[in-house]
């Protein structure tokens, strides 16, 4: 009943505030593709809602009111469309229906909010949704710690919301592993991570973008940073380590209230040496924490590789690796790197396409001169080689990276007109 009402109010929505509601899914995306639909769907919350968009575009996109600039992801796109249609062909496994509503979600997508973001006004649209998102995840990760316990998860699953969702109760580092109302600890890490880099950008080069509230924008970016540690994830750890440095320019360090920054945060990591140091350790010494070890890896990579030689230029069909590989070796348990179902399912051509996608966000960064977001990148590529990023669509950081561009090209337009 509760996702009827949801399913409801979105079509709503998307009928009557089409551009407001398109750009709003964007940020949700890693809840709502926790979310299982109520019917018998090849899909979850998030492609359904997708879908939708895409079947109301020709009746409610107003292209007069379109972002007049080109998509500049067309090649990358046509050639992942090929790899998809190419692993159902040739694969072992095809799965037709259930593999457009994948690309859609993760590819189709990102051309329906370009599309929208025509204005400050649409930008800041997607902003706030991303901080009110922010704030609940933020929050209930405050709870989650303070109390040891997850009720929300629970009541999701009881209520027929999610399929079964483990509550991660492991203790990493000292402290319960959060993954707030997420469907994972490393899900938690990495949108934590994404957040604070994306938010910390604008803060820098944006601000006029950002509510005024410079407290709560303050106490918001401190806990997703402890978010991104308490996670426990030693993979988004690294991956927002990488992409800290995007905040590394000498005139802001140079800066009187950067100086005073770097002291405090100095003086703490003092007081939290041990904890910063089991971290360290952990790296080091993979077999003496639970959860993914260098063992563990090894062997998904030998399996990985074994199923990969079967049909290595295509792949063996979209699921493969979840649908088959699992069912026969429960040593691969989630295929935890992002690089292990794309050659397994779509093959050396799929990863092609993949890393096109990659050079094309950069070529488009270095073009903008955004330089900063190339550690975006990075950080995305460095996370999802240490780990799967469950509910996490494949060009999740794309959209903010398409997201912060834009800010850059609408404020040098603004500038620039008389």
């Amino acid at each position: 009943m509760t996702l009827w009402l949801v399913i409801v109010l979105y079509l709503f929505f998307l009928i009557t505030a089409y551009r407001r509601t398109v750009v709003a899914i964007g940020p949700l995306a890693p809840f709502l593709m926790m979310l299982k639909l109520p019917i018998n769907f090849p899909t979850e919350l998030f492609g359904f809602f997708v879908l939708c968009a895409l079947l109301l575009y020709p009746i409610k996109a107003n292209f007069s009111t379109a972002n007049p600039e080109p998509y500049p992801f067309y090649i990358p796109t046509l050639f992942l469309a090929l790899s998809h249609i190419l692993s159902n062909k040739y694969g072992s496994e095809s799965h037709w229906y259930s593999s457009f509503l994948m690309f859609a979600e993760s590819y189709l997508y990102p051309i329906l909010l370009w599309k929208q973001l025509s204005d400050e006004k649409m930008l800041k649209y997607f902003i706030n949704t991303v901080l009110l998102f922010s704030f609940a995840i933020a929050f209930y990760s405050l709870f989650e710690l303070a109390t040891y316990s997850n009720p929300l998860i629970h009541l999701f699953e009881y209520a027929g919301l999610t399929n079964p969702i483990v509550e991660i109760r492991e203790v990493r580092f000292g402290l319960k592993r959060l993954q707030s109302f997420l469907p994972m600890h490393t899900t938690l890490g990495y949108v934590s991570a994404l957040f604070f880099l994306s938010i910390g950008y604008l803060r820098v080069n944006f601000r006029h973008l950002l509510p005024k509230s410079n407290r709560s924008i303050n106490a918001l970016m401190v806990i997703l940073f402890l978010d991104t540690f308490f996670s426990g994830a030693r993979s988004c750890i690294a991956g927002f380590m990488i992409g800290l440095v995007m905040f590394v320019n000498k005139q802001y360090l140079l800066y009187k209230k950067t100086i005073i920054t770097i002291a405090v945060i100095g003086i703490l990591a003092l007081g939290a040496a041990s904890y910063v140091s089991t971290i360290f350790d952990s790296f080091k010494n993979t077999d003496n924490v639970e959860g993914s070890s260098t063992e563990m890896r090894s062997a998904q990579l030998i399996i990985v590789i074994y199923y990969w030689s079967q049909s290595p230029i295509f792949g063996n069909g979209p699921g493969y690796i979840y649908n088959t590989v699992k069912s026969i070796n429960e040593q691969i348990y989630g295929a935890e790197s992002i690089w292990f179902p794309m050659l397994v399912d779509y093959g050396a051509f799929g990863v092609m396409a993949f890393m096109l996608s990659v050079f094309y966000s950069l070529r488009l960064i270095v073009k903008t001169k955004s330089f900063a977001l190339i550690f975006i990148v990075l950080a995305y590529l460095a996370t999802g080689t240490m780990t799967s990023l469950p509910s996490i669509p494949q060009s999740y950081y794309l959209i903010f990276i398409l997201v912060l561009v834009r800010a850059k090209t609408l404020s040098l337009n603004s500038k620039n007109t008389p």
